[in-house]
């Protein structure tokens, strides 16, 4: 099924990776789910927009915890 996943990371946090490791982490998130481009800014935090398939609901905890763990991002999951 085709899914839209917003994700915000703080600041912070959203910095502190890439300067780190120049988009390396969120390129091997990105490389499991091959989504459609991301977008950025949302409400005062580093946002993306990405849509990628999901073959099942049960894959949301493996698709989000990365972000979560790598980030401290704010995930929400939306059916078009």
């Amino acid at each position: 099924m085709r899914m839209l996943m917003r994700f915000s990371l703080p600041v912070k946090a959203g910095t502190r990776p890439l300067e780190m490791e120049p988009g390396e982490t969120i390129q091997s998130i990105l490389n499991d789910l091959k989504p459609e481009p991301p977008t950025h800014d949302w409400g005062g935090m580093r946002t993306g927009f990405i849509a990628f398939d999901m073959q099942d609901v049960s894959q949301i905890p493996a698709i989000a915890e990365p972000w979560f763990l790598a980030f401290n991002a704010v995930s929400r999951f939306i059916r078009p």
